[in-house]
């Protein structure tokens, strides 16, 4: 039997679905941008109520969540995966 994942955080966002990663991801977020590696609980905030959501034209499973924090606008782009399968 697979092992269920152990998630870092898994956040409800407004629109009803669950985001999570796992430590592991989150270290490879953090290399690819290190300006994000102290947000961590920001951006679970910025899930769990963002200024403004917009689904992607070119791929629907694609939302940004968007967060003002001046003199900045953060974007947090997550893929909604409806079904997953471990093997």
């Amino acid at each position: 039997m697979p092992e269920t994942p152990s998630y870092l955080f898994d956040i409800t966002t407004p629109i009803d679905f669950s985001v999570h990663t796992t430590a592991s991801y989150w270290e490879l977020i953090k290399r690819k941008h290190p300006e994000v590696s102290k947000l961590q609980k920001e951006i679970q905030n910025y899930l769990r109520s963002p200024d403004q959501i917009r689904q992607r034209k070119q791929d629907r499973a694609i939302y940004l969540f968007y967060r003002s924090l001046p003199p900045y606008h953060i974007c947090v782009v997550v893929k909604r995966v409806t079904a997953r399968v471990l093997w």
